[in-house]
Protein backbone atom coordinates (compact mmCIF):
# COMPACT_ATOMS: atom_id res chain seq x y z
CA UNK A 1 0.00 0.00 0.00
CA UNK A 2 1.36 3.86 -1.06
CA UNK A 3 0.81 6.49 0.68
CA UNK A 4 1.95 9.82 2.71
CA UNK A 5 1.49 11.02 6.21
CA UNK A 6 1.87 14.53 7.16
CA UNK A 7 3.08 15.26 10.70
CA UNK A 8 3.03 19.35 12.08
CA UNK A 9 4.98 20.09 14.64
CA UNK A 10 5.58 23.71 16.17
CA UNK A 11 8.59 25.12 17.92
CA UNK A 12 9.16 28.53 19.55
CA UNK A 13 10.03 30.32 16.28
CA UNK A 14 8.23 28.41 13.38
CA UNK A 15 6.11 25.45 12.71
CA UNK A 16 6.88 22.35 10.47
CA UNK A 17 4.66 20.19 8.64
CA UNK A 18 6.55 16.81 6.79
CA UNK A 19 5.18 14.61 4.64
CA UNK A 20 6.58 11.36 4.43
CA UNK A 21 5.74 8.17 2.23
CA UNK A 22 4.87 5.10 3.84
CA UNK A 23 6.99 2.81 1.76
CA UNK A 24 10.69 4.04 1.17
CA UNK A 25 12.73 6.94 2.95
CA UNK A 26 10.63 9.67 0.86
CA UNK A 27 10.23 13.02 3.01
CA UNK A 28 9.54 16.40 1.97
CA UNK A 29 9.60 19.77 4.89
CA UNK A 30 7.41 22.28 5.18
CA UNK A 31 8.21 25.60 7.29
CA UNK A 32 6.29 28.71 8.51
CA UNK A 33 7.54 31.18 10.85
CA UNK A 34 5.25 31.69 14.01
CA UNK A 35 3.80 34.94 14.45
CA UNK A 36 2.06 35.94 17.81
CA UNK A 37 -1.87 36.75 18.40
CA UNK A 38 -3.70 38.26 20.79
CA UNK A 39 -7.36 38.40 20.36
CA UNK A 40 -9.60 40.29 22.47
CA UNK A 41 -11.06 38.45 25.62
CA UNK A 42 -9.20 35.26 24.44
CA UNK A 43 -6.59 33.63 27.35
CA UNK A 44 -3.11 32.31 26.45
CA UNK A 45 -4.31 28.85 25.24
CA UNK A 46 -7.20 30.55 23.29
CA UNK A 47 -4.87 32.53 21.60
CA UNK A 48 -2.10 29.67 21.19
CA UNK A 49 -4.84 27.43 19.74
CA UNK A 50 -5.72 29.77 17.22
CA UNK A 51 -2.34 30.30 16.04
CA UNK A 52 -1.93 26.20 15.95
CA UNK A 53 -5.11 25.82 13.59
CA UNK A 54 -4.19 28.76 11.13
CA UNK A 55 -0.54 27.46 10.50
CA UNK A 56 -1.93 23.72 10.31
CA UNK A 57 -3.75 25.25 7.54
CA UNK A 58 -1.24 27.33 5.84
CA UNK A 59 1.37 24.60 5.92
CA UNK A 60 -1.17 21.77 3.78
CA UNK A 61 -2.40 24.53 1.81
CA UNK A 62 1.50 25.13 0.98
CA UNK A 63 2.21 21.73 0.72
CA UNK A 64 -0.75 21.13 -1.60
CA UNK A 65 -0.29 24.08 -3.55
CA UNK A 66 -3.51 25.46 -3.23
CA UNK A 67 -5.09 29.00 -4.05
CA UNK A 68 -7.97 29.90 -1.48
CA UNK A 69 -10.02 33.18 -1.22
CA UNK A 70 -8.79 35.45 1.56
CA UNK A 71 -10.50 37.49 3.25
CA UNK A 72 -10.00 40.55 0.96
CA UNK A 73 -11.40 38.31 -1.58
CA UNK A 74 -14.43 36.81 -0.28
CA UNK A 75 -15.45 40.81 1.56
CA UNK A 76 -18.55 42.05 0.15
CA UNK A 77 -17.38 45.15 -1.55
CA UNK A 78 -16.99 48.80 0.34
CA UNK A 79 -19.98 50.66 0.25
CA UNK A 80 -19.46 54.69 -0.57
CA UNK A 81 -20.54 57.08 2.18
CA UNK A 82 -23.76 57.97 -0.36
CA UNK A 83 -24.45 54.83 -1.05
CA UNK A 84 -24.73 53.74 2.91
CA UNK A 85 -27.17 57.42 3.25
CA UNK A 86 -30.96 57.37 2.72
CA UNK A 87 -32.89 58.66 -0.08
CA UNK A 88 -33.91 62.20 0.66
CA UNK A 89 -37.87 61.56 0.96
CA UNK A 90 -40.18 64.11 -1.61
CA UNK A 91 -41.67 65.54 1.94
CA UNK A 92 -38.42 66.71 3.36
CA UNK A 93 -37.42 67.96 -0.17
CA UNK A 94 -39.94 70.11 -0.69
CA UNK A 95 -40.24 71.78 3.32
CA UNK A 96 -36.73 72.57 2.55
CA UNK A 97 -37.03 73.54 -1.12
CA UNK A 98 -37.79 77.28 -0.65
CA UNK A 99 -34.85 78.23 1.69
CA UNK A 100 -32.08 76.05 -0.32
CA UNK A 101 -33.63 78.32 -3.66
CA UNK A 102 -33.18 81.48 -1.40
CA UNK A 103 -29.25 80.73 -1.01
CA UNK A 104 -29.01 79.92 -4.44
CA UNK A 105 -30.61 82.98 -6.01
CA UNK A 106 -29.11 85.38 -3.43
CA UNK A 107 -25.75 84.52 -4.77
CA UNK A 108 -24.85 82.99 -1.30
CA UNK A 109 -24.40 79.32 -2.33
CA UNK A 110 -24.02 77.80 -5.50
CA UNK A 111 -26.23 74.90 -6.44
CA UNK A 112 -23.34 72.70 -6.18
CA UNK A 113 -22.40 73.65 -2.83
CA UNK A 114 -26.18 73.00 -1.91
CA UNK A 115 -26.17 69.74 -3.47
CA UNK A 116 -22.99 68.79 -1.13
CA UNK A 117 -24.56 70.17 1.70
CA UNK A 118 -27.45 67.84 1.57
CA UNK A 119 -25.93 64.86 1.09
CA UNK A 120 -23.77 64.67 3.85
CA UNK A 121 -26.83 63.67 5.38
CA UNK A 122 -28.98 61.88 2.70
CA UNK A 123 -28.89 60.57 -0.88
CA UNK A 124 -30.75 63.27 -3.49
CA UNK A 125 -32.46 61.60 -6.25
CA UNK A 126 -31.77 62.58 -9.99
CA UNK A 127 -35.20 64.81 -10.21
CA UNK A 128 -34.09 66.59 -6.73
CA UNK A 129 -30.84 67.15 -8.25
CA UNK A 130 -32.30 68.69 -11.61
CA UNK A 131 -34.31 70.83 -9.75
CA UNK A 132 -31.74 72.12 -7.74
CA UNK A 133 -29.73 72.57 -10.92
CA UNK A 134 -32.39 74.80 -12.61
CA UNK A 135 -32.78 77.39 -9.24
CA UNK A 136 -29.23 78.36 -10.68
CA UNK A 137 -30.61 78.79 -13.89
CA UNK A 138 -33.48 81.79 -12.81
Amino acid sequence: MCGLTGIVSFEHSEATLRIYEHEGDGMIVFTSPRAELSLKGCHPIQNEGAIQTYQRRYLWVACMEIVEHDAIDSAEPVKTEKEELPLLSDEKFKSNAESWAELILSGKKTTEQIIEFIEKNARLTDKQKQEIKSWGLK
